[in-house]
């Protein structure tokens, strides 16, 4: 019998051209102690929200110098990956992790300044 899929987390693969069509896909930069990582954005979701709801807010949230000033544009409605895990703390049940691909219509993105502990950068 195949697992419930109890929880789920979305993020997205946020993409932007610039001149002469280079790509750029934004990352965010963590910072726990000493220790450094990069990672696309994404968050869990909460219960009853869809996997669209959990995209948006949690991205918002992650990037966003203002996260309810943030307009997304999804390049498609249906994520682009999508993976299923067991759950970590409950046996028999599974973890859903998709990533949708986007950009960024309207809005400021965090800087280093900023409290949060993670900033947003573009990279090739």
């Amino acid at each position: 019998m195949p697992p419930v899929i109890s929880s789920h987390s979305a993020g997205a693969v946020i993409y932007r051209v610039q001149e002469q069509s280079i790509v750029e896909v934004l990352a965010v930069q963590y910072r726990r102690g000493d220790k450094i990582s990069w990672r696309l954005p994404l968050g869990k979701g909460q219960p009853n929200e869809t996997l669209t709801e959990t995209f948006r807010r949690r991205v918002a949230y992650e990037v966003a110098e203002r996260p309810e000033a943030l307009t997304l544009k999804m390049a498609v409605e249906t994520p682009i990956y999508s993976e299923i895990t067991a759950h970590a703390e409950h046996k028999g049940e599974a973890h859903l992790k998709v990533f949708f691909l986007a950009e960024i219509v309207f809005g400021s993105l965090r800087t280093r300044d900023q409290s949060h502990g993670a900033q947003a950068e573009w990279g090739q």
